[in-house]
């Protein structure tokens, strides 16, 4: 589905629901997976870069919040799939405020919206970098023509028989 490998961090600290999310996560076979039992493990190998953290809320080491806060802290683009049993709104939202991509509720459903949810991060993030290239190609486009005008502006000036 992806065009490149992708590596995906796992941080669920109940060990059956973790293997779950790795055995549904594993459908993909782009995505390298790597999966921790605490925040503490995991905040020691961000060091890393994985593209996307999926993350319960809820770890008995760690704060969701304040993990996230430190993930976008230390590289903004990585993007942060919270997987909670938290039902409060309130804590989706402040996810949502503090740059999580999106918060999935455990629930049936939950594990059939991770590979969509993570499709979508890479079709978003394909289509900002295909606009990025588009504006370098275009910046230097005109940079050449402006280049290219002004030399033959110079040539003008100093052999118009050239021309």
């Amino acid at each position: 589905m992806f065009m490149e490998k992708s590596k995906v961090f796992i941080v669920e600290d109940d060990p059956f629901y973790r293997e779950m999310v790795v055995n549904e996560l594993s459908k993909d076979k782009s995505l390298v997976l790597e999966s921790f039992d605490n925040g503490t493990d995991f905040k020691n190998n961000l060091y890393k870069n994985p593209d996307v953290v999926l993350m319960d809320y809820g770890l008995e080491d760690s704060d969701g919040l304040a993990l996230l806060r430190e993930i976008k802290g230390l590289n903004p683009n990585i993007e942060v799939i919270f997987l909670s049993a938290q039902e409060k709104l309130q804590v989706a939202i402040n996810s949502l405020k503090y740059g999580a991509f999106d918060y999935i509720t455990k629930n049936d459903a939950a594990l059939s919206r991770l590979l969509p949810t993570i499709n979508r991060i890479f079709t978003i993030k394909n289509a900002l970098l295909t606009q990025k290239q588009f504006k370098r190609f275009k910046i230097g486009a005109i940079v050449f023509f402006a280049v290219l005008i002004s030399l033959l502006a110079a040539i003008e000036v100093v052999k118009p028989e050239l021309l």
